[in-house]
């Protein structure tokens, strides 16, 4: 099934809605086409999807993918239920916010949604835009916009695939891959079962914004409950960690550096290289 119906994906704040666009038969056929060509140099020398943790860059042949439901659904109902979604106003496009133009396709029973990144800059009305017609220049006066020559992401399923984190989350929130943790968040921090915190409101006030984020991705990863504080002790010898113990807890030290430290540890961002034997703290990372 070829792309046949084109939408756009409205933002204000963390609100979405999506709207259809009205198109002429010639231009249904010429965009259809335009996003199946995009979507050909979107996949083109895409050979590894590398689930998306908020930390790593994706090298050449390389894709991220996340899952985001809650968001992505909408684009997918469009899809399927194109009557459904009122038809945006035209002379009022400027005032939609717009962050996205899409269309879909259903392959084997799923449906296959493209994604343009849309930008204000695109926007036609609020510049002197001429046109020739018969050797004579006019003035565009109506409402206008140009699209991008290429996809931000496809989605397959549920299955978000995207190159650039820059660019997509223009479209969507993906704030919290990267939350940090609050008060009340360092507080259940605190009260897990394999650690010991002996000041806790002497801790908030060191912990800066990076471990903060540090904390949530911990909490997010689970890694306390899958690991005891024997095994994290064993693990962080090997890499030059210094780790007390106490009472079967690993307890957390009251010194900024030395916390961030322990917390980059849990958070698998301290590695050491096999053949120099030099340990890095990386900032961006993959599984192999």
């Amino acid at each position: 099934m070829p792309y046949q119906t084109f939408f756009v994906l409205c933002r204000i704040d963390s609100e979405i809605a999506v709207k259809r666009l009205s198109v002429d038969a010639a231009v249904q056929v010429l965009l259809g086409q335009m996003f199946e060509t995009q979507e050909l140099e979107f996949l083109e020398n895409t050979e590894d999807l590398i689930e998306f943790d908020g930390g790593w860059k994706p090298d050449e042949g390389e894709a991220l993918t996340v899952s985001i439901p809650l968001q992505t659904d909408l684009l997918i109902n469009a899809v399927l239920n194109p009557l459904a979604c009122d038809i945006l106003q035209i002379e009022g496009f400027s005032e939609e916010n717009v962050r996205a133009i899409f269309s879909g396709r259903i392959e084997n029973g799923n449906a296959v949604v493209a994604i343009q990144k849309f930008s204000s800059q695109q926007i036609l009305e609020h510049k002197i835009t001429l046109f020739q017609n018969n050797n004579v220049l006019n003035r565009l006066t109506s409402p206008a916009f140009t699209l991008d020559n290429k996809l931000v992401g496809l989605l397959q399923g549920q299955t978000l695939i995207f190159k650039s984190f820059h660019n997509i989350r223009m479209i969507f929130d993906l704030s919290d891959l990267y939350r940090a943790a609050t008060d009340q968040d360092i507080d259940a921090f605190a009260a897990h079962h394999c650690l010991t915190i002996s000041n806790i409101a002497e801790f908030k006030t060191e912990v800066d914004q990076v471990s903060r984020k540090l904390i949530h991705a911990i909490q997010r990863n689970g890694v306390l409950d899958d690991h005891t504080a024997q095994e994290i002790l064993r693990r962080a010898e090997l890499v030059g960690i210094d780790v007390n113990i106490t009472e079967g807890r690993v307890v957390m030290p009251s010194e900024k550096a030395a916390i961030k430290r322990i917390l980059r540890f849990l958070h698998d961002d301290i590695y050491e290289a096999p053949l120099s034997r030099q340990r890095y703290v990386s900032n961006s990372k993959r599984r192999v």
